[in-house]
């Protein structure tokens, strides 16, 4: 499965997993699916390309300023730190969370 869009590069490595060593079996079996079908990849370009709109924002309010799952995209950023795409910030209170969250950049 190829992991680029138009000519951002990789955005996402493939052979990281994205499930954890205790996961359980679902959860490998669902990572599994949404690597093949292409949702991660697609997904990792959404929340890229939101950030990209949305600079120093965290997990929580990019998710409230889009309406996209929350989960979807605290899992897709590591994604995209992971090949250099995106970079943590100083944390913050979070201005919809109200706690002090990561707040994320994309690198240029």
């Amino acid at each position: 499965m190829e992991n680029t869009y138009k000519n951002y590069g990789p955005l996402f490595n493939a052979a990281k997993p994205a499930s954890r060593a205790g996961d359980s079996y679902t959860s490998d079996l669902a990572e599994e699916k949404v690597t093949k079908s292409g949702i991660r990849q697609q997904q990792c370009r959404v929340v890229y390309e939101l950030l990209q709109k949305h600079n120093g924002f965290t997990s929580k309010e990019l998710a409230k300023i889009s309406k996209l799952d929350r989960y979807m995209i605290a899992r897709r950023l590591p994604d995209l730190l992971g090949v250099g795409k995106v970079r943590k910030g100083q944390k913050r209170q979070c201005g919809v969370a109200h706690t002090l969250a990561d707040t994320w950049f994309t690198v240029n």
